[in-house]
């Protein structure tokens, strides 16, 4: 989902006729989060292990914050996780007042994965 994002978003960046993005979901859910079925695949060799930082630093830090258009999360039903933190990575955000936001990993203890 993240690469599939950051295609999109290279690509709207260097449209001309694009002058804001807008990040959302599809079926009333923004993001629920990372996939924790993929670290199965991440063990076992079917997926590469992406650089330390790609993610963090390349897509949401370089890309999203760094754009030079503007982005906007439109969130509605789940934002958890990895999604809130895509989500903050816009230049803005907008809800339904039932979207439920949350980093549901601090009840872990675990520290949010995108830094």
């Amino acid at each position: 989902v993240l690469l599939s994002l950051k295609e999109s978003y290279e690509e709207a960046l260097q449209r001309t006729d694009v002058k804001a993005i807008v990040v959302t979901g599809k079926g009333g859910k923004f993001s629920g989060g990372f996939d924790i079925s993929s670290f199965g695949d991440l063990h076992s060799g079917k997926i590469e292990q992406p650089k330390v930082g790609y993610i963090s630093i390349d897509i949401l830090t370089e890309l999203l914050e760094g754009a030079t258009k503007p982005s906007v999360a439109a969130i509605d039903g789940l934002c958890l996780g990895g999604g809130l933190e895509v989500s903050m990575a816009c230049h803005a955000r907008i809800s339904t007042p039932t979207a439920q936001l949350g980093l549901p990993e601090l009840q872990l203890g675990i520290i949010p994965g995108f830094g």
